[in-house]
Formats: C-alpha cells, sequence, structure tokens
C-alpha cells in the first residue's frame, strides 16, 4: 500500500483557521458571558464582580491540568 503525500504549506494561520479555532474562541467567549446557561458564579474582590462559568468547561480544565502536571 502506497504511503500518502505530506502535505506541505504554511504552518499555523491556514490549518488553525481549518481547525475551525477562531469560531471556538468567539464561542468560548459568549459562555463567558452568558448568565443564563452558566450553572457556577464566581464573585470576586470587594467589588462583588460575578464572573458566570460553566461545569463541564471546567472540569475539562481540571483534567488537562493534571494531565500537565503528571507530565512533568
Amino acid at each position: 500500500m502506497p504511503m500518502a503525500n505530506r502535505v506541505t504549506g504554511t504552518c499555523c494561520t491556514a490549518s488553525v483557521e481549518r481547525a475551525g479555532l477562531p469560531g471556538l474562541l468567539r464561542d468560548l467567549q459568549r459562555l463567558s458571558e452568558d448568565q443564563d446557561s452558566a450553572d457556577i458564579v464566581f464573585i470576586l474582590g470587594t467589588s462583588e464582580e460575578k464572573v458566570y462559568a460553566h461545569r463541564i468547561i471546567l472540569v475539562a480544565s481540571l483534567f488537562y491540568a493534571d494531565e500537565v502536571a503528571g507530565s512533568s
């Protein structure tokens, strides 16, 4: 069976756009501002600034942090 040809071209910009990273970042920004679907609210500082969060994203972040900490 023949090997596939390697794809060449510019590294980051084209592959990032194809991967949908700008859209993902835009969606995450919207989630951070969405009070209706947030299931956690952090109240920060003496000004009691509210930061809305989503449990599923926090859990995913914790799993990633554990993996990174375990690999060092």
